[in-house]
Order: C-alpha cells, then sequence, then structure tokens
C-alpha cells in the first residue's frame, strides 16, 4: 500500500480468480476528492490507519480485526463485515449475498460510466464479460 496526500495505491501481488495467463492486474488507485471529504476514499483510509496504528503493531494487512487477539481479518470476518454494513443499508440479505456486490456495483457503474471505463477498472478484458 502507498499513501500520499492525494492518492492512496494498493498493489495486487497474487494472480486473481479472474487473471487471465500473462495478464495481471497491477493494482488499485484512489484519487482523493477534495470536494467532500466525507466521500473522500484518500481521507477515509488515512482515518482507519490512523485509528488502527495502535492495533496494527507488526501486522502487514489492512484490516485487522478490533477484538483481541487482534490480527489480520479472515475472508470469513471480511464476508460477516460486508454482509452486515449490507443489511445495516437496508439490502436484503436473503436475497443477496456479499458475493453479490462486485456484480451489483459494476452493474450500478455501468449505468452511470462508458461500459469500457467500468471494464477495465474492474480488470474484465472485454466488454462481453460484463454482458
Amino acid at each position: 500500500m502507498s499513501v500520499t496526500e492525494s492518492r492512496v495505491g494498493f498493489g495486487i501481488g497474487d494472480l486473481l480468480k479472474t487473471s487471465r495467463p500473462g495478464v495481471h492486474m497491477s493494482g488499485l488507485f484512489f484519487d482523493a476528492y477534495p470536494h467532500d471529504s466525507r466521500l473522500c476514499v484518500v481521507d477515509t483510509i488515512k482515518h482507519y490507519l490512523d485509528r488502527t496504528s495502535s492495533i496494527h503493531g507488526s501486522l502487514t494487512g489492512f484490516f485487522v480485526t478490533t477484538r483481541p487477539p487482534v490480527r489480520l481479518a479472515s475472508r470469513d470476518t471480511l464476508r460477516r463485515w460486508v454482509r452486515d454494513v449490507m443489511g445495516a443499508a437496508g439490502i436484503d440479505i436473503t436475497v443477496f449475498s456479499p458475493h453479490s456486490t462486485r456484480s451489483a456495483s459494476s452493474s450500478k457503474a455501468a449505468r452511470m460510466l462508458p461500459l469500457a471505463t467500468v471494464v477495465s477498472t474492474i480488470g474484465w478484458a472485454k466488454e462481453s464479460t460484463f454482458t
């Protein structure tokens, strides 16, 4: 992870489930949104890092548990957190699961952005993957 005043980047070291041979997503980058700090991913990440600095210690991951023993959040913990947030947001979690977030967010983005932008941001090779 790299953090600057105006940008946060996460390198992706491992191949993703959706990686094609010879093609690897280089990373995720978020630019600051100075118009409204409540919507700024960079500010939110910096705030999270400040709030968790005392419990991060020597842990090298991003998401950590908050109850002892403090450790990196497991896949199951992250899934539970996403499910809880979805439920709190009013999403029917008996119909939609945390796995649905990628398809739901890409569908929403495709209604607001050019499809080519959505496809390249997600790391898909072609638009037919989306359709």
